[in-house]
């Protein structure tokens, strides 16, 4: 199993083992919002593939729930970091403290070097109230979860485009915040 084998390569220190060679540098950049499993799991995936990945998350640590949601004695977080620092392994760049909204904009990372921006956001229902009070708000969002993605790996997806002018940009980013505002009092 992936578990078996995570833990033996963990056991010997030796590098992630990784499903392909890596392809050649693009030169293209991404941004993930997030460095739970779904934004690490993007970002892991994008440097294979030859595309810088900038990883913005809002805690200190990389993990999302597997950090702050599980506790120590079931998920050994020197584990799980040693598991994750694969993706940094790989040239991500993790950057925390950075919560969207907060310590950064959108409209702040699109016009440079990131044109492509997931929000992963890993529960289904969640995801689905998140989409519908968006839609609500003018932001044509869509909604995904399993079957659709792997269980567990919910998401967001919107287009954003070089039509859309900075004013675009912030009011939906500031729905997006909004949004989380209301869904964690709701």
């Amino acid at each position: 199993s992936h578990r078996y084998c995570a833990d033996r390569v963990l056991e010997v220190d030796a590098p992630a083992p990784i499903p392909w060679p890596k392809d050649p540098e693009t030169g293209r950049r991404v941004a993930v919002i997030g460095a739970g499993p779904g934004g690490l799991a993007a970002a892991y995936y994008l440097q294979l593939r030859g595309h810088h990945c900038d990883v913005f998350e809002a805690e200190p640590e990389q993990g999302g729930m597997l950090r702050y949601g599980i506790p120590e004695y079931r998920l050994p977080k020197g584990w799980m970091d040693r598991e994750l620092n694969h993706v940094w392994e790989l040239g991500a760049t993790l950057k925390p403290n950075m919560r969207l909204g907060r310590d950064f904009h959108l409209a702040d990372i699109l016009p440079g070097e990131h044109p492509i921006v997931p929000v992963m956001v890993g529960d289904a229902a969640l995801a689905g109230r998140m989409a519908a009070a968006m839609l609500e708000k003018g932001v044509y969002v869509i909604g995904f979860s399993y079957p659709v993605v792997p269980q567990g790996k919910a998401r967001i997806r919107t287009q954003v485009s070089a039509a859309h002018s900075p004013d675009d940009l912030e009011r939906a980013v500031q729905a997006f915040v909004q949004t989380r505002q209301e869904l964690a009092t709701g």
